[in-house]
């Protein structure tokens, strides 16, 4: 898409309006990188999740976003070469069990494997 058709939709005003919204770094940076989509069944996609989205939402269903805390600095190091150690590995176990456990809430338990990593506990 061109500048002048960018300026025309106030595209920049727009993204402003949704980084205000943003509530980690790694939302902040993907509305920074956004450019409009010009691949149909990409957009199509997107709108469908955006529907379901929303019903979630009109059901009284909260957004799954867990909280990002001590995981920054791993994902800032990854490609680095740095060789991580078992304080960074925690950290990214409890940031994916709060991540499951969010989106348990919203959507029912089909697997037993996930069930079981529920209920796996932590060291």
């Amino acid at each position: 898409m061109n500048l002048q058709s960018l300026n025309t939709l106030e595209y920049e005003i727009i993204k402003t309006e949704l980084a205000r919204h943003a509530v980690s770094y790694v939302g902040k940076k993907a509305v920074e990188e956004l450019m409009p989509m010009t691949y149909l069944p990409t957009i199509q996609r997107a709108i469908e999740e955006t529907s379901e989205a929303k019903e979630l939402l009109e059901r009284g269903s909260s957004v799954p976003i867990p909280s990002l805390e001590g995981i920054e600095w791993i994902m800032s190091l990854m490609g680095t070469g740095y060789l991580y150690n078992e304080q960074d590995f925690t950290a990214v176990a409890t940031f994916l069990k709060r991540a499951v456990v969010n989106c348990a809430n919203i959507w029912p338990l089909k697997s037993k494997a996930l069930h079981e990593l529920l209920h796996m506990p932590l060291r």
